[in-house]
């Protein structure tokens, strides 16, 4: 999606795709649909999946709008890091609408548990360092959270915490444009 929206004429240029696939690849959260998913808490990998699955097709919609030049109307006058700042906003309340709908499927004991694992995914605790260790960490991941959340205190729970994660790397992509 990210190389389409670089290449093709009258798409709407966007950096939030490729930060995106960053946060999704399979050396950051989508490893949850790997194998190594299988290290992670059972309840957290299947909170993080339904949320992940909701949310991709309303994330091709929007880069079907985006490939077409067709901004939706919350993202309408809207260019450069200002779009892609917007858009992990917009993502983000999509993820907190998901997140809170699956927890409520969960025990209340067991919700903070939840979000705790899927913290300590982003805070490379536990076995996540491990992981990280041997090089299975995404780079880009890794160094917007750093620069971000020096002290590993990324809270998954926390929207504006997600939302910090977002924005440092469509940061990291606009630096490596320069």
């Amino acid at each position: 999606m990210d190389e389409t929206l670089q290449a093709d004429e009258g798409a709407v240029r966007s950096q939030w795709f490729g930060a995106a696939a960053d946060v999704t690849s399979l050396n950051s959260l989508g490893a949850l649909d790997s194998p190594a998913g299988e290290l992670v808490d059972a309840r957290a990998g299947d909170v993080m999946r339904a949320v992940h699955h909701k949310l991709a097709p309303e994330n091709f919609e929007l880069f079907e709008r985006l490939r077409t030049g067709d901004l939706p109307d919350d993202l309408k006058g809207l260019s450069g890091k200002e779009l892609d700042y917007a858009q992990v906003e917009r993502e983000q309340a999509l993820v907190q609408q998901h997140l809170d709908e699956e927890l409520a499927k969960l025990p209340e004991a067991e919700r903070a548990e939840v979000t705790a694992a899927l913290s300590r995914l982003i805070n490379l605790e536990g076995v996540e360092r491990l992981l990280a260790d041997a090089g299975f960490a995404d780079p880009q991941v890794r160094a917007a959270v750093e620069s971000v959340f020096d002290d590993g205190g990324f809270d998954f729970s926390k929207k504006l915490h997600r939302e910090m994660l977002g924005k440092a790397m469509i940061d990291l992509r606009y630096e490596a444009l320069k």
